[in-house]
């Protein structure tokens, strides 16, 4: 039996309304040529709280969302963070463990981050992307001969 493959974005939505997320996603020429480039059906892990992230799960058709979560007490939000924290190399554990449960295959799957602290989770998948990546992450793409991509920048 085959293993179905994913494609895992970490990229934080800036804004709370659909709207004004496709909006900004449409000014980069690269973005929908991204959004398309996988046919496997996106997960997306990312760092930020879960609820900024929904507009943008929507706009990419995100089948499941793994973010951070805040923790609320009587239905006031107390400030902190639910376990398991969704950062660093606890995403690279995360998209490990899902993997595991969803019979996924990490060596053909895809991950796309533009923060050298997404370097585990970029390590564990067979295709990582850097896109607008900082300073480090794009020293690291380029040294491990990974894809960059700055969605400013006109498409080739």
């Amino acid at each position: 039996m085959t293993k179905r493959t994913f494609k895992w974005s970490p990229w934080e939505a800036p804004h709370r309304d659909a709207g004004a997320f496709r909006r900004r996603v449409g000014r980069r020429p690269r973005a929908a040529k991204l959004r398309r480039a996988s046919r496997a059906p996106p997960r997306h892990v990312s760092g930020a709280l879960d609820f900024t992230l929904r507009p943008l799960a929507r706009y990419l058709e995100v089948d499941e969302l793994i973010a951070n979560r805040l923790e609320f007490v009587d239905g006031y939000a107390t400030g902190k963070l639910r376990k398991p924290f969704v950062a660093g190399a606890t995403k690279a554990e995360i998209m490990r463990d899902y993997a595991r449960r969803h019979d996924l295959d990490l060596a053909a799957s895809w991950a796309y981050s533009d923060s050298f602290s997404d370097f585990p989770m970029l390590a564990v998948v067979g295709h990582p992307t850097a896109v607008n990546p900082d300073l480090r992450l794009r020293s690291i793409a380029r040294s491990y001969d990974w894809p960059v991509l700055d969605l400013d920048q006109a498409a080739s």
